[in-house]
């Protein structure tokens, strides 16, 4: 049964690990390698200042990490475990956070394989398509 919760500052290290063993095993999600380079600086100057909450089963198998302002930074599950209902447990339980702090919006700025699955947990596409 996978236990979802906050992570502690300590356990940050092991969510970043995690992201970056998906994002290579998902083939830098398509990424240039100018993209997957400015991906990777991003976890290292910015991914302890985010709040995570981690999906458990014996270990950790999915992270989401977001901003003070409820902007999703990120939201990985390990490649063995995708499509398995993680990703989706990790938002309700993100979405119970948001409402608790009476969030009225929540953002986020997905790579084009990842839409589909934001679609899929209720996100609708806003402005225009931007590479950078």
């Amino acid at each position: 049964m996978i236990a979802i919760r906050s992570l502690e500052q300590n356990e940050v290290y092991d969510a970043l690990n995690l992201v970056k063993e998906v994002f290579f095993s998902e083939g830098n999600l398509g990424y240039s390698r100018q993209g997957a380079q400015s991906f990777l600086e991003f976890l290292s100057a910015k991914g302890e200042l985010l709040e995570y909450l981690g999906a458990y089963d014996a270990a950790l198998e999915g992270i989401l990490a977001y901003t003070e302002d409820f902007h999703i930074a990120l939201l990985f599950v390990r490649k063995e475990r995708q499509k398995t209902g993680i990703a989706k447990g990790l938002f309700q339980e993100f979405l119970k956070l948001a409402k608790a702090r009476a969030v009225s919006r929540i953002t986020v700025n997905a790579a084009k394989p990842a839409v589909p699955v934001y679609e899929a947990l209720g996100f609708e596409a806003y402005g225009e398509e931007t590479t950078k």
